[in-house]
């Protein structure tokens, strides 16, 4: 390693570590790395924060705030989350005994009672940090440590959030259980600060990865659970086989392909060996959350209604299309080879193979009550195909989301602690405008932290009768304008582009850096490797404060639409299936509205963050700087 001379700090003695940060002799950024470092070589995972900044006239402050650091482990620590620990912080103040998770849990339930006030936790960090792990641990304490109005109402917070993680979370290139979505769990208490109930919302669902799985990274845990271990009557009902047989499950699966190869056919067959190196739980999965569904009351025909939907997703991924010789259109046809696939997703769906086979093949548009059909290319149909996916799991997690509230709803409340579990920062060689929201999401939760830090600071030396006139710190509104300015910002311009009906693919980047000349945080000007097939004027960098992202705005346009066809909802009317036809019924109302009131993907993430952020200012709140060490998950597992 070569270190220049500018760069070496004091430090404390080599074997030297301290639980509290803020007692360091030494207070700069190598000296809290370097501390950080020897507690996570010791399994001590939750270090009291120590933050500086500088005041007006150059001196460093330490800053407080009700802020948790908590490093993902990459494994099992049992006695720290046992029921002795639990104990141990439910009858202690905070402060007084080490940092830890449930004490972040312990202060937010004893602010309330004595503030009288609401209490957001919000849980953040970079994608793959464990802050799903650290929310589930804060509601574990809530739901243990106090009374509930009854006994079922505990178990049914916890299930429920379980359940959401099948069908939500994933294994990523940092994460074995990386949650796709945002999430915020209220726990709401009556006036006696009783656990009356809760309640669950979400935002930005990552229903991309139905059909598009990065290198190295897997579907929702749910389809391999249905796949692999479910019973032999159900996947015999479903005509599943094994996971690398999907497209949807295997696109990059060379580890899946080599263990299935004598994958064997009969029914009774359970491949423990694909469901470990899945990074899957155990072999008993499918059964757990088939169980949790009935705790929460989802009967027996929807849960079969759920599962059949689920296969029909993995069915209708196998679906591939060819050129129509005979059409004069243009047109293409399914590949004899997929007219198995077809069928069976019919099936699924409830659905006629006919009204399937038209939805896939032509687009069908109303024009003053007449039906115009258009006939579509290869890759428009395998566009269409993935959309339909991607549309009926979103709309299925959505319904999931509606059982879980269902299920630990409340008539009344006086008060609720909110545990935001928010999306972490992501950054691939290349982004899209998934990362994109993301991204911008983790922008407004730092300058809620930011602002909430420095505040609290600056009241605690009011109180001490510290002189300070001003604390400097670097502050990120600079690149959240370029997301949301009124006239320049990107989801702005996104809206504008929209309704133009010719662009070519490069125009809305051109147009964005047209009307952000000068902008300090964005860049077009990259060094991309000679074989990548994006091209210069499709991408653009962001300095983000985790980091500079590049992005492609080869799909921005049509992912903020995110509008059905016509053709799909005439489709979905048709099912047979109640289920099936009720999961569209929010679409239909707001696709029935004039097309001027439809919010789009950008404009709805807008509004998702400004509820949020209302939820956390104002008021006392707890967060978990999420960190994740860095490590290859390949060399842990």
């Amino acid at each position: 390693m070569f270190v220049m001379p500018n760069t070496i700090c004091q430090a404390e003695e080599y074997d030297k570590y301290m639980n509290d940060n803020n007692v360091s002799i030494y207070l700069d950024e190598a000296a809290l790395l370097n501390n950080l470092h020897r507690l996570y070589e010791k399994d001590q995972i939750y270090p009291f924060p120590a933050f500086y900044g500088a005041v007006s006239d150059g001196r460093k402050i330490l800053l407080g705030g009700d802020v948790l650091i908590a490093f993902n482990p990459y494994k099992q620590l049992f006695e720290l989350y046992s029921s002795k620990t639990l104990k141990k912080y439910n009858e202690n103040s905070f402060g007084i005994i080490p940092p830890h998770v449930f004490a972040i849990g312990d202060k937010a339930y004893r602010n309330m009672r004595t503030t009288k006030q609401n209490q957001p936790i919000v849980v953040t960090g970079e994608s793959g940090a464990g802050k799903t792990e650290s929310a589930k641990y804060v509601l574990q304490y809530l739901s243990k440590s106090y009374h509930a109005c009854n006994a079922s109402i505990k178990d049914r917070l916890i299930k429920s959030n379980l359940l959401l993680e099948a069908f939500g979370n994933t294994k990523t290139i940092h994460n074995n259980n990386s949650s796709r979505f945002g999430e915020i769990m209220e726990v709401h208490f009556d006036e006696e600060y009783t656990i009356v109930g809760g309640s669950i919302t979400y935002y930005l669902f990552e229903k991309t990865r139905v059909c598009v799985q990065s290198t190295d990274e897997k579907n929702f845990h749910i389809f391999y659970y249905l796949c692999v271990d479910a019973p032999a009557r159900i996947r015999k009902s479903l005509q599943l086989n094994s996971p690398d047989t999907y497209h949807h499950l295997n696109q990059d699966c060379s580890q899946t392909k080599q263990l299935t190869k004598s994958y064997p056919q009969d029914t009774d067959f359970k491949c423990e060996q694909l469901v470990s190196n899945l990074k899957l739980n155990d072999t008993n999965d499918f059964i757990k959350y088939d169980q949790i569904m009935n705790d929460i009351a989802i009967s027996q025909e929807d849960k079969l209604n759920i599962y059949s939907i689920l296969a029909g997703i993995l069915h209708l991924g196998n679906i591939n299309f060819e050129d129509d010789s005979e059409s004069t259109q243009n047109g293409c046809k399914i590949i004899s080879t997929s007219e198995q696939a077809l069928i069976v997703t019919a099936q699924m769906l409830h659905v006629d193979v006919h009204d399937l086979w038209n939805v896939l093949l032509a687009r069908i548009s109303m024009m003053k009550n007449t039906i115009i059909s258009v006939p579509l290319t290869v890759h428009t149909a395998e566009h269409v195909r993935d959309k339909l996916a991607k549309t009926i799991y979103a709309r299925l997690f959505n319904q999931l989301v509606a059982y879980v509230n269902t299920s630990i709803s409340f008539k009344s409340s006086t008060s609720h602690i909110s545990i935001i579990d928010t999306i972490g920062f992501e950054n691939y060689p290349i982004n899209s405008f998934e990362q994109f929201c993301i991204n911008y999401c983790n922008e407004k939760i730092q300058q809620v932290f930011n602002e909430h830090l420095f505040e609290t600071a600056r009241l605690l030396f009011e109180e001490e009768g510290i002189g300070l006139n001003k604390i400097d710190y670097t502050d990120n509104q600079d690149c959240i304008n370029l997301f949301e300015d009124q006239i320049t910002g990107w989801f702005h311009l996104l809206d504008e582009e929209s309704n133009v009906t010719e662009r070519q693919s490069n125009q809305s980047t051109h147009d964005i850096f047209h009307g952000n000349p000068n902008h300090s945080m964005i860049s077009p000007k990259l060094d991309l490797p000679a074989a990548s097939i994006i091209h210069h004027n499709e991408v653009f960098l962001v300095e983000h404060y985790s980091g500079n992202a590049v992005y492609s705005t080869s799909e921005f346009i049509e992912k903020n639409n995110d509008i059905l066809l016509d053709s799909f909802i005439i489709f979905v009317r048709k099912s047979k299936n109640e289920f099936v036809k009720n999961l569209f019924d929010e679409i239909f109302v707001e696709q029935s509205k004039d097309n001027i009131n439809y919010l789009s993907v950008g404009t709805k993430v807008r509004s998702e963050m400004t509820d949020i952020i209302n939820k956390v200012k104002g008021s006392v709140i707890f967060i978990f700087s999420n960190l994740r060490y860095l490590v290859s998950l390949s060399n842990i597992f």
